[in-house]
């Protein structure tokens, strides 16, 4: 949609290129990877256009836009949803317009809450199980709600559920979110990687140490691993594709380094958390990777995962990955010279395996 609309304003704008500047805006990193990759296939320039990892309607605080389009979410949480409504308004400047495109489900609600913000609609279509809303902003829409303080303090309606749950013997409270998995229990993966997480040796004695947890859900792992292993938070760094499993995972753990996921080999990144030497492969990589990854279809993701692990896992340490008993067999099948499985667990479903990089022999 927003290289759409990009391509359509740079049209009209054929003899001032930098008079329009389109927002695109997802949960998701890999969404924000495509909109930028397929912006720069178009011919569309940064400057018109930023592709940005962030929830509904965040951004420069006291932005005010022309247009916002919006395919609504609309598994995104009704909370959500309200507060996505109540909200809009206030981003609109004088004159401008919103055009949402909706499940028919959500049609009355969007029908009655735009109405009871002030907004003035002046279209709506409907075909194909959705329905189309265009309105324009009124006196009675009130101010966009920028304050800072996290996830939770400027954006309640993201709240869904405080969790209290004992894994292995360490009891948890996980504050879980809308618009991330894991709102109501940790997840077959989460649980048979606990378990075998409890049978292993902490991996981190001594300080300097450091572990990553890769795509670790609302956090019940990371708080987990801080609590059974005796972690400090400042010595875990969490990554993922959905930045409000992030959020809330930082919130439930206290971990300040969090990198969405394909900031994760940046060198810049990399360095921030891992100061000293002059290039990346002089800077201490992590002693202990826990990784629960997403099923993307297509080849070599089990090679680009191993890839992954083979740059940032440091000689020595070990390398923990839990998904479903299927894919771990096809994964595991792929392991490269240099590792030695250190643990195998499987349990409803899903697998859990531990592998150890050996060390260098030098000569």
């Amino acid at each position: 949609m927003a290289v759409c609309a990009a391509g359509a304003l740079g049209r009209l704008y054929t003899e001032r290129a930098a008079a329009f500047h389109v927002r695109a805006q997802d949960r998701d990193e890999l969404a924000r990877l495509f909109t930028a990759y397929n912006a720069a296939q178009n011919g569309i320039a940064p400057e018109n256009l930023s592709a940005c990892t962030e929830p509904l309607l965040e951004g420069p605080p006291g932005a005010k836009w022309d247009l916002v389009l919006s395919n609504v979410p609309a598994k995104a949480g009704l909370p959500v949803l309200e507060d996505f409504i109540r909200r809009l308004g206030g981003l609109l400047a004088p004159g401008g317009r919103a055009v949402l495109v909706v499940v028919h489900t959500l049609a009355d609600l969007f029908r009655r809450r735009l109405l009871e913000t002030g907004g003035k609609p002046s279209r709506e279509e409907q075909g194909g199980g959705y329905s189309v809303f265009v309105y324009e902003s009124g006196p009675g829409i009130p101010a966009a709600d920028t304050a800072d303080g996290g996830l939770f303090a400027p954006r309640p309606a993201y709240m869904r559920a405080g969790c209290d749950l004992e894994l292995e013997g360490t009891a948890l409270h996980i504050d879980t979110v809308y618009g991330a998995s894991g709102f109501d229990n940790p997840g077959g993966a989460v649980l048979a990687a606990v378990k075998l997480a409890g049978r292993l040796p902490p991996a981190l004695p001594g300080r300097g140490k450091k572990a990553l947890v890769h795509e670790g859900g609302q956090g019940w792992f990371p708080a987990w691993l801080i609590r059974a292993w005796n972690l400090p938070p400042h010595a875990l760094v969490l990554s993922g594709r959905n930045i409000l499993a992030l959020m809330a995972a930082a919130h439930n753990t206290g971990v300040t380094s969090v990198i969405p996921a394909a900031e994760l080999f940046s060198e810049e990144q990399f360095g921030d958390f891992f100061p000293g030497g002059n290039s990346r492969a002089e800077k201490t990589p992590f002693d202990f990777i826990a990784a629960f990854p997403e099923y993307i279809p297509g080849p070599g993701r089990h090679e680009a995962l191993w890839e992954g692990i083979s740059l940032l896992l440091a000689e020595g340490g070990l390398a923990l990955v839990s998904f479903s008993s299927g894919e771990a067999e096809r994964f595991d099948r792929k392991k490269p010279a240099g590792f030695t499985r250190k643990g195998d667990l499987k349990r409803d479903g899903f697998r859990a395996l531990a592998y150890g990089r050996r060390p260098a022999v030098s000569r």
